[in-house]
């Protein structure tokens, strides 16, 4: 009985781990941070990732799909293929993780849809009907509290910053941009501007209108935004006119 408690012990201790001390430990992960509407986003992916990975990785953080992903500013020039691995991209900047850019893209909720494929549209006023209601419409705004209350904190904590001094004598003349200066093709993302989206004989009509007025662009986005697209249009630095704000 003795002999095989012994043997039984044996056979115990020689099936016990190692403590294997030489084992190398995994890389840490790549870190990412960029903002996307008014968010800050961490991304983390593996060391041996791709540009693909570091996508995915934005699509279950925004809902963009990656065929509408901008990395701004992640290299130098356009965004390799989606097989390039971000350790040989980031790598040589020599920064301190984490490595920033800038993101755009569109989710698809989000998305401009043709007010034709609707179905629930509601109803239009038709303020073109000649005996529309104006004043009575006007009045009726300008009694709601709520409506001048938040005009004049709207309006007392804004600062204007001119692009363009105001000229002496001009008009002021104010151009929505998206939809109307800048042609968007519904099947297009609006984050894909070039030269090519201005709406035909853009560049003409603001040339002709600029000998009687200045021009202010309104857009719904941030400044930033409206800034790269008014690049991309070639509208901040026309030879032919001024952009005032």
């Amino acid at each position: 009985m003795a002999e095989i408690i012994q043997s039984s012990e044996t056979s115990f201790s020689a099936a016990a781990p190692q403590d294997d001390s030489s084992a190398v430990p995994e890389a840490p992960p790549l870190e990412f941070n960029t903002t996307f509407q008014g968010q800050k986003l961490t991304l983390c992916v593996k060391r041996d990732g791709v540009v693909a990975d570091l996508k995915a990785a934005i699509t279950d953080e925004t809902q963009v799909p990656a065929k509408r992903q901008k990395l701004i500013g992640l290299v130098k020039g356009a965004l390799p293929p989606d097989e390039s691995r971000l350790a040989e991209l980031v790598d040589p900047r020599g920064e301190t993780p984490p490595t920033k850019f800038l993101l755009m893209g569109t989710p698809d909720d989000k998305l401009f849809v043709d007010p034709k494929d609707w179905d629930d549209l509601p109803e239009v006023v038709n303020d073109l009907a000649p005996d529309f209601d104006y004043q009575g419409l006007c009045d009726e705004w300008h009694r709601s509290r709520r409506h001048a209350a938040t005009l004049s904190k709207f309006t007392a904590k804004t600062e204007i910053n001119w692009l363009t001094p105001r000229r002496k004598g001009k008009k002021l003349l104010v151009l929505d941009l998206d939809h109307t200066l800048l042609d968007f093709n519904r099947h297009d993302a609006p984050t894909d501007v070039s030269a090519n989206s201005k709406r035909p004989s853009m560049d003409a009509f603001l040339e002709a209108v600029y000998e009687d007025y200045d021009f202010v662009i309104w857009s719904q986005t941030h400044w930033r935004w409206l800034e790269l697209k008014l690049t991309a249009l070639g509208m901040m630095a026309s030879p032919k006119y001024k952009i005032c704000l």
